[in-house]
């Protein structure tokens, strides 16, 4: 036995993105190749197959509402109109919106709606350029306010991306609601707004968008079938391409990412989807760092168009890249508006009139405005010039004089009311009956949504070293998927058999905690003591909600995966196996799930708490998506009866706290661990 590791050692989180980047590359279900599909049917019996996959996994409402559409006001000018307009999205989520409508043109026309980024919004100058410049081409143009901006944002705020903060990202993802896909269905939303609409040609409705609006201009034509038309710009990659980029932190916002988008799809397959109705062209910069410098967009293309050949229409997928073009919004592009011409029309103009038609840079058009465009995407975007003009956000507001938008137009009160109508209450069994009842029901729940019928537990183990380590005796031993190692340490105490704990500590690597305080003092008590990794060693896992593959499955499994292996040692006693967590709910979710783990303890400090949650603006990795929708972090602490639990104090918790307790002791004639449920021991 060497007195040190001397096995080759690999960083947890490294490992944890190589597995991410496996599955990236590993495509989806079916991915377009040069041998299949060989013919049309093949690829539609696929999108007949994909498509409602897709938007099942969305997080879409069931049945949409009524619109309750009302036009609130009207702009007049020389060659358009601005009907400010309001809508429902859902029951509790109202759109605020303006429709621009050429004059003089023989209806109805074309209607392109503006998808925006992640801080765009109606009045926002550039956008309404693109509408200005369509409406003036003879076309209708919808542009919305997003989700936690302008008339959408509590304070009125603009250019904030709203929906990303304050944690509202991780409430709506307990409930399996998606920002991005919320952001999405307003979208959806608004092709049934303009289909009321008698000034709007339904067969040729089209969508465009740049960054964030982008990735929408690509999926919604992918989904709806009435959506003839997408110009994504900015955005555009192929994810297996994009893995050479800084694979932690690339284009991996969870308010961005669709869940479960490249089980089915990736860029190639979500445009082929379009196949059977829609046209695509791709417009980006070729200096657009949210890109891989046009690589994946040109593999995109071809394998695109290798799918739109089989139907005839290879000239309707079409991708270009704007030579030292930066991140813009090349939607107001002249070769974009040619493209527009030759599917939808431009009823103004013929093709030669607006082939003749001058461009401008953005930056030059807003200095003449007074706009000061701080963003090179911005300034040197080289745009149709068509006289535009620019707007007072005052002019185009839908909500009167200076009123600060109600919960029913904000985030924050879209997510307070999907956890009013959606969420499960507070559950506390009364009677042994109803826990068993309870119980049963969340343990199924649980494993449905960690996924364990299709991705089951994987309890092969090496041992890929033993070594010394402050005279006691380490085994290192590798189990799961992922490739991670768990550090055995058995105490210096001689015996045939050893109790143990099971330590999820607060590290980037579990060799940290070897000679932690913790870890000495359960080894001096004669306890054995499994470290083990998880996705907390990695910095950015927003991958995992585009792969369908929430953190928390990763860190649960592989928590009852050391059980297993424990179990399979004769040097281990079972016998009240405990689990320390500085891990958000995984202890939590593994000790539901498995009995064998005898007592739960979280650390003080450990993320879960709702204060902490409030805080925090990315998607936390202990979060299991679409769990508020079947129980409550006090239930699943009861649900743990009789066994010691400590967890940390949130609101909610405090609040049950006695409820708990009685719990414990009518149904069980037992109390939780410590001085109650609020701290860890």
């Amino acid at each position: 036995m060497s007195p040190a590791s001397s096995a080759p050692h690999a960083e947890p989180g490294a490992l944890y993105q190589a597995y991410l980047a496996s599955l990236v590359r590993a495509g989806p279900e079916r991915a377009i190749t040069d041998e299949w599909p060989k013919t049309r049917q093949d690829w539609l019996d696929y999108i007949a197959y994909a498509r409602p996959r897709l938007v099942a996994g969305f997080g879409f409402p069931e049945e949409k509402c009524p619109l309750n559409a009302e036009i609130v006001g009207r702009v007049e000018r020389d060659r358009f109109t601005v009907d400010k307009l309001m809508f429902d999205s859902e029951p509790f989520a109202r759109v605020t919106a303006n429709l621009y409508l050429p004059k003089g043109v023989e209806g109805p026309v074309p209607c392109m709606i503006k998808a925006n980024g992640h801080s765009g919004s109606k009045s926002f100058p550039v956008i309404q350029y693109g509408a200005q410049t369509y409406a003036n081409l003879g076309l209708a143009c919808l542009t919305l306010d997003n989700l936690g901006n302008e008339e959408r944002n509590p304070l009125g705020r603009m250019s904030v991306s709203g929906h990303r903060y304050g944690g509202l990202m991780d409430r709506a993802l307990a409930l399996g609601r998606y920002p991005g896909s919320a952001i999405l269905y307003d979208l959806v939303r608004a092709v049934d707004y303009v289909e009321t609409r008698p000034e709007v040609d339904p067969e040729r409705i089209g969508v465009m968008g740049s960054s964030r609006g982008g990735t929408d201009s690509q999926v919604l034509p992918a989904i709806d079938t009435r959506v003839r038309l997408g110009i994504p710009s900015a955005i555009v990659m192929n994810h297996k391409y994009y893995l050479d980029a800084d694979f932690s932190t690339a284009g991996c916002r969870s308010c961005q990412q669709f869940p479960g988008l490249l089980r089915y799809a990736d860029q190639g397959e979500l445009h082929a989807l379009s196949v059977d109705h829609a046209s695509i062209y791709v417009v980006f910069g070729a200096l657009d760092g949210a890109n891989d410098g046009g690589l994946g967009a040109l593999e995109t293309q071809r394998l695109a168009q290798r799918v739109f050949a089989l139907f005839g229409r290879e000239q309707d997928v079409q991708t270009e890249i704007v030579p030292q073009g930066p991140h813009a919004h090349y939607y107001a592009k002249k070769s974009s508006l040619l493209f527009v011409h030759d599917r939808f029309g431009t009823p103004r103009l013929s093709r030669e009139e607006l082939e003749a038609v001058p461009e401008i840079p953005l930056g030059e058009w807003g200095d003449a405005h007074g706009v000061r465009f701080v963003t090179d995407g911005h300034r040197k975007a080289v745009l149709l010039d068509t006289g535009v003009e620019l707007f007072d956000r005052a002019e185009l507001a839908c909500l009167p004089g200076t009123q600060r938008p109600g919960p029913k137009y904000h985030m924050l009160g879209w997510i307070d009311a999907v956890e009013e109508h959606e969420g499960m209450p507070i559950l506390i069994p009364r009677t042994r009956e109803e826990w068993d009842e309870r119980h049963a029901y969340v343990q199924a729940k649980v494993r449905e949504l960690l996924r364990f019928d299709e991705r089951p537990l994987q309890t092969e183990v090496e041992t890929v070293d033993t070594f010394l380590h402050g005279g006691r005796t380490v085994h290192e031993l590798r189990h799961g998927p992922v490739g991670w190692t768990s550090l055995l340490v058995l105490p210096q105490a001689q015996a045939d058999t050893h109790r143990t704990i099971l330590y999820l500590p607060d590290a980037t690597d579990k060799r940290q905690a070897l000679d932690d305080e913790r870890t000495v003092a359960w080894l001096q008590a004669g306890r054995a003591v499994l470290l083990l990794d998880g996705t907390w060693c990695a910095q950015g896992d927003d991958w995992t909600l585009t792969l369908g593959l929430p953190p928390a499955e990763l860190d649960v499994k592989h928590l009852l995966e050391a059980v297993e292996l424990l179990a399979a040692r004769a040097d281990i006693d079972l016998a009240d196996l405990a689990c320390y967590s500085k891990q958000r709910d995984a202890a939590l979710y593994a000790a539901l799930l498995d009995e064998r783990i005898r007592a739960v303890y979280e650390a003080e400090g450990a993320p879960g708490a709702l204060e902490d949650v409030l805080k925090v603006p990315k998607y936390l990795r202990g979060l299991l998506p679409g769990v508020a929708r079947h129980t409550t972090r006090p239930e699943l602490l009861a649900l743990l009866a009789p066994r010691p639990i400590a967890a940390n104090a949130d609101m909610e918790l405090l609040a049950h706290r006695q409820e708990i307790f009685n719990m414990y002791r009518n149904l069980f004639d037992a109390r939780p661990a410590c001085e109650g449920l609020l701290t860890g021991c």
